[in-house]
């Protein structure tokens, strides 16, 4: 597997990484406008990526390319390197702002976009792929399988990307907030940092595996666990006097805010 990484910032780094570490015998080319950030990845994984000072060694090397760069210089690069891609390949946008429309009117290949989480750092969580028109069906399976190394790859419609992105993309750092408030929280009663986030950590995870297993869903959790006039009902009632709306008004922020960067001419 011949793959390519252009822009090694915080996205284009941790997806380079977590194929390097799914899918140790591919090829990845990354190229990076700063010289060192790329260097470092291919320092990192000698056996697996490479780094490269051009463009277009890296539409050469590779059968599926990623973008991983901000709306302008997405555009740049994809004037730049439009006219030396091939049909077959794959061009992997993370970029949410830009079209799969005006993606196509840069080349003929095979477009899509891709919002990853930082989950996909251990190949796990959920990255979402928007598929344009030009995909057929044995292609689109074909993706899905490929990417499937780094987590499990959910198919949406270009126009639910704002609400799918919160609830894969932006819930880590939502979820960790909260987290974090109750390792604060634990370490006042006596427990030790490290030990709270050790704890916690692993209750997420089990939590996790019971709801993507479909052994429970999240309210069967809750009966489960909360026995009533128990210790568990009491923390819930504590909880239940949170604000009901606070989800929907973190999910209006998210959505208020993206307007803003698209009136506001960075797209």
């Amino acid at each position: 597997m011949n793959l390519g990484v252009i822009g090694t910032g915080r996205i284009g780094s941790m997806l380079a990484t977590a194929l390097a570490v799914a899918a140790p015998n591919a090829a990845i080319t990354v190229y990076n406008r700063s010289w060192d950030k790329a260097e470092s990845l291919a320092d990192t994984f000698p056996k697996t990526i490479q780094a490269t000072r051009t463009l277009e060694d890296v539409v050469t090397r590779a059968d599926h390319i990623f973008l991983c760069l901000r709306p302008n210089d997405l555009r740049n690069v994809m004037r730049a390197i439009g006219g030396m891609l091939r049909k077959d390949q794959w061009v992997i946008s993370t970029c949410s702002s830009i079209s799969l429309y005006e993606l196509e009117t840069f080349c003929d290949s095979l477009v899509c976009k891709l919002i990853p989480s930082v989950t996909q750092r251990a190949n796990a969580g959920v990255a979402l792929v928007m598929f344009s028109e030009r995909w057929r069906e044995h292609q689109r399976n074909a993706f899905v399988d490929t990417l499937s190394c780094i987590g499990r790859i959910h198919t949406i419609a270009e126009e639910d990307v704002r609400i799918y992105s919160d609830l894969t993309s932006c819930a880590p750092a939502f979820f960790s907030h909260l987290a974090l408030s109750f390792q604060k929280a634990a370490h006042q009663k006596g427990v030790d940092m490290a030990t709270a986030q050790m704890l916690i950590a692993h209750m997420m995870e089990g939590l996790g595996t019971l709801v993507a297993s479909d052994i429970y869903d999240f309210t069967t959790v809750i009966e489960r666990v909360a026995v009533p006039g128990g210790v568990t009902e009491a923390g819930l009632k504590e909880l239940t006097k949170m604000d009901e709306s606070l989800f929907d008004r973190v999910l209006d922020a998210t959505a208020r805010r993206q307007r803003e960067i698209l009136d506001g001419g960075q797209h």
